[in-house]
């Protein structure tokens, strides 16, 4: 979506360019702060599958309290949830994903995967996991990047 020193607009013919944002669950709130602001700052527009997905009612009353983490789990249908992000990826331009090896996640890394096999960029903001060879791999494969920290990526961003 960007060749270093462009100034390719944050819209393609017509279209403004999406990213899909794969991030944990556990995450969400502080993402979505994140999500938000970067949409702000740069033009561009992030896929959040937690807010974007038809998903926003649970995510209520899990944040109410009047469901707990399991029991939002257990309400959707793993089926629904899958196509649903497989859906947004492939309406997006690329996927920025967030990875942090102290945070269990699972659904992020088939994200990035499913991402790269469609030939799409895959961009990784990460503190503690840019080095490892399946990131490396993915990244690089993808024609992505990989970022320390979200201010960092919506600098890159800035610049396209």
């Amino acid at each position: 979506i960007c060749d270093e020193g462009s100034s390719q607009a944050r819209r393609v013919g017509g279209l403004t360019v999406k990213l899909y944002l794969a991030h944990p669950l556990v995450l969400r709130h502080e993402i979505r702060k994140i999500e938000l602001a970067i949409e702000e700052a740069t033009g561009y527009m992030l896929l959040n599958p937690f807010y974007d997905a038809n998903r926003e009612k649970k995510l209520e009353d899990l944040d109410s309290g009047k469901i707990t983490l399991e029991e939002y789990i257990s309400s959707l249908s793993p089926f629904k949830i899958v196509e649903g992000d497989l859906d947004l990826i492939d309406s997006s331009d690329g996927t920025v994903a967030y990875l942090d090896k102290t945070i269990q996640m699972l659904g992020t890394h088939c994200e990035m995967w499913y991402t790269l096999e469609q030939d799409m960029p895959v961009y990784v903001v990460s503190p503690n996991t840019l080095s490892h060879p399946w990131v490396q791999y993915i990244i690089q494969h993808s024609s992505g990047r990989g970022f320390d920290d979200w201010l960092s990526f919506e600098a890159w961003l800035r610049n396209c």
